[in-house]
């Protein structure tokens, strides 16, 4: 019983909710920015539900790519699945269970704050209902984006735009364009992140239905395209300046740079196409990523604090 439960665990890939808590938490600490005040009842009922969803979609992607995980000699912590079934430690219909049950204690966990909570509006409901459905239709038939090229911008659009926008509308009840806008050059690091998780995968994933921009264009150009996203995401930061993005927040982002620079040097080193140095590559992108979250979020609260 301990070994299933360990291997549940392991399934459930848990430590991919650090990123999607962090982004959210910028959401809500912008809309604290803005508005002076914190709800933290919302705050933490909100980044229950999301997590709730979020974790459906990990049990999805396991099922549907346990071919390609069976098949992959390239693992790391942040690619090639968990490995449970590869072990047959679980069987494969336990994350469809696990992701039906996620997904149904997500929604109504929803519809109860919506008719419980004031700013649980049609418009937190709307966000929810976008980020749902890109989440589960990543992997899961009909849509299933990862086989149409298109998983990449389906987890940033989730990542980089659905869930801020979310913990911003689980405070004040409403959307922001302007704030949209400035979550698009994180957008774009989120972007080159994902792909880096890719690389490890790449022949596995070719060898299966799954269509990444790795499999699609090839490690070397992909690898160009990494190397571009994290610039343009880095210099189109300080436009964020005209959006009302305070400038603690941008000079965090900044400090955030050396990861960056090691991120794309392991690059130009080939780290990328060399399987004994794919943990470290995938552990700097994803790094890139987590520190500017972390970067925003220090940067808000000191606002904060000084307000």
């Amino acid at each position: 019983m301990l070994t299933q439960i360990k291997a549940f665990l392991k399934l459930a890939r848990m430590h991919f909710l650090l990123g999607s808590g962090i982004f959210y938490l910028v959401g809500a600490l912008m809309a604290r920015y803005e508005s002076g005040r914190m709800d933290w009842r919302a705050l933490s009922s909100g980044l229950a539900t999301m997590w709730m969803l979020q974790l459906s979609t990990h049990f999805l992607n396991e099922y549907y790519d346990r071919d390609g995980d069976q098949s992959n000699r390239h693992r790391t912590l942040f690619s090639g699945g968990s490995g449970v079934f590869a072990e047959g430690r679980l069987a494969p219909t336990v994350a469809l269970w696990a992701a039906a049950g996620a997904l149904i204690m997500a929604v109504v966990l929803l519809v109860f704050l919506i008719r419980g909570h004031p700013t649980f509006s049609v418009t937190t409901a709307g966000l929810f209902t976008l980020a749902a459905i890109g989440a589960v239709g990543y992997s899961a038939p009909p849509l299933a984006f990862v086989e149409r090229g298109l998983g990449e911008m389906d987890v940033t659009l989730i990542v980089g735009l659905l869930v801020p926008l979310f913990g911003y509308s689980v405070q004040t009840g409403r959307a922001s364009l302007t704030f949209a806008l400035a979550c698009l050059p994180v957008a774009a690091l989120i972007l080159a992140s994902v792909i880096s998780v890719a690389f490890p995968d790449f022949e596995a994933d070719r060898t299966t239905s799954k269509r990444t921009l790795v499999v699609i264009l090839g490690p070397e150009r992909a690898a160009r395209l990494y190397s571009g996203l994290l610039v343009v995401g880095y210099v189109a930061s300080w436009l964020k300046l005209t959006l009302g993005v305070p400038f603690v927040v941008l000079i965090a982002e900044a400090a955030t740079l050396p990861v960056a620079a090691l991120s794309l040097i392991e690059i130009w080193r080939g780290g990328y196409k060399l399987p004994v140095r794919h943990a470290r590559n995938t552990l700097l992108g994803v790094g890139v990523v987590v520190a500017i979250g972390l970067a925003e979020v220090t940067g808000l609260l000191l606002v904060g604090i000084g307000d």
